[in-house]
């Protein structure tokens, strides 16, 4: 570990939810239509100023998060840099993870997140929710009012200023889960932050549905369900399995209802031309050179193909996606890091005493994550709004309040 001198970095957490938040704010006053290049500066601009507060507030660097950082970054340079046409967009592709890898887990590696900084963390987390749930109420209430009689799922779900309904579904998923842990962790909870975040849980479950994004869905059942299995209070343990129970049953037991859900909500298993997506993305890579294989094809003829082909952006899975454009070298890392996360979590439910139960539920964040990937291309540290408040909230934040838990210093007071 390469240490330096030490400094306040109590707040860092702050600064990559701000990151995130200052992209929201963009995304409402400037849409897709006319954002243009702006969005590459105004993400430029963000991450140099992250990074000055990272080095500036970190106590160390990690030695193997450096060396790793510098291996790839060498790679990257000398397969990428000098491929025809190579633009801002490709730097931003391939080294925006890089930097975002050595700031949260190089020199953030140490950083911590307490209980109290924790609870104020998911609490700004539903109000920036909640501000884009209103948004929806008031510029789509068709949505809402609409909804159960809709005939097709495409073209009518729920998006609100975002520029895709798997976005919105991100952050309500991760909005009605902030909410739980505010529950939970509140230590000052009243009756009116209870009716607040109760009246967030069922805004935030209603509209997720509404999004029909299927991977979002799938993605909070997975974190649901380890809240379930995992939560260390047996009223609410049972509630919820008597609520989703009573659920699932007046679904499953009304024809309407349960036509709505498999053929609207889940548009009757219809995989959007996923499977084909992933095909052509395997056969590409089969048909690549030893270097293709190793280190991907440039990210340019990957995306040439996509629109050529399939008139697609992108393969809809990270892995394949990560393998065509990061060859076997950028696969290796992605799973490592997710190994990595695995193992931590691992290892602070074995060091933890009365917090077992909240490092557990990092599993399900994970989980989500791994599920995200596996039908989106949600890269882990890539530089898109959604692909960053995943990997802020599903992998970095887990990993800060498990360095609190082995530390002893999750219940202090700051």
């Amino acid at each position: 570990m390469l240490n330096r001198k030490k400094k306040s970095g109590d707040h860092l957490y702050l600064a990559l939810f701000l990151y995130w938040l200052i992209l929201l704010i963009w995304q409402n006053i400037r849409t897709a239509a006319n954002r243009d290049g702006m969005d590459m500066v105004i993400k430029a601009s963000l991450i140099v100023l992250l990074a000055l507060y990272f080095l500036y507030n970190s106590q160390s660097v990690k030695r193997y998060v450096m060396i790793v950082f510098l291996l790839l970054v060498s790679i990257y340079a000398v397969t990428k840099l000098t491929a025809e046409g190579f633009s801002f967009d490709d730097a931003m592709f391939y080294f925006f993870p890089l930097l975002m890898f050595l700031l949260t887990l190089g020199m953030g590696g140490t950083c911590t997140i307490t209980k109290k900084q924790l609870t104020q963390l998911c609490y700004m987390l539903t109000f920036a929710v909640m501000y884009i749930v209103v948004y929806a109420l008031i510029f789509q209430p068709e949505k809402y009012v609409e909804a159960i009689t809709v005939t097709n799922a495409y073209g009518n779900e729920l998006t609100s200023f975002l520029t895709s309904n798997h976005e919105f579904g991100y952050y309500l998923s991760f909005g009605v889960m902030a909410a739980i842990l505010c529950l939970e962790l509140d230590g000052r909870l009243n009756a009116g932050r209870k009716a607040y975040l109760i009246t967030a849980i069922v805004l935030f479950s209603v509209s997720l549905i509404l999004t029909f994004s299927r991977t979002a869905i799938v993605a909070f059942a997975v974190m649901l369900f380890f809240y379930v299995v995992f939560s260390r209070r047996k009223t609410m343990r049972k509630v919820l399995i008597f609520t989703m129970l009573g659920a699932m049953a007046v679904v499953f037991l009304i024809p309407p209802l349960r036509e709505y859900f498999l053929l609207i909500v889940f548009k009757n298993n219809n995989d959007a031309g996923r499977e084909v997506l992933i095909d052509a993305g395997m056969t590409m890579f089969w048909r690549g050179t030893l270097l293709n294989k190793l280190f991907g094809y440039d990210r340019q003829t990957a995306v040439q193909y996509l629109a050529d082909t399939f008139r697609h952006g992108s393969f809809h899975n990270s892995y394949v996606q990560t393998l065509v454009c990061n060859g076997l070298v950028g696969l290796s890392f992605l799973i490592g890091c997710l190994i990595y996360e695995a193992c931590n979590i691992y290892r602070t439910v074995k060091a933890a005493q009365q917090w077992k139960w909240l490092i557990k539920l990092f599993y399900g964040f994970l989980g989500a994550m791994l599920v995200t990937m596996m039908f989106q291309t949600n890269d882990l540290f890539a530089s898109s709004i959604d692909s960053y408040f995943l990997t802020f909230f599903a992998f970095v934040l887990p990993i800060y309040v498990n360095n609190a838990v082995r530390q002893g210093v999750f219940d202090t007071i700051v």
